[in-house]
């Protein structure tokens, strides 16, 4: 995320869960969730960047690291 001068702790947190879909047996995804600070969205506002351009770069970087059957089952969301 520095690649767009975001810095965690500072810009954003995330965590990593897991969703669990309990109407289908043994169903769940790893869950990516990313929510901006107040400093993050202030960052984001003088710079020009949307959640589309942060949600690409955790697409981009998830390509970049993980395996194919991994990146099917993640979740990642951007508040």
């Amino acid at each position: 995320m520095e690649g767009i001068r975001l810095r965690l702790g500072k810009y954003f947190q995330f965590e990593i869960s897991r969703w669990i879909d309990y109407e289908v047996d043994n169903w769940s995804y790893m869950q990516i969730k990313v929510t901006l600070l107040e400093a993050g969205m202030k960052l984001m506002d003088e710079k020009g960047i949307d959640k589309f351009m942060i949600l690409e770069t955790l697409t981009s970087m998830a390509t970049q690291i993980l395996p194919q059957e991994v990146r099917r089952e993640i979740v990642i969301m951007v508040e």
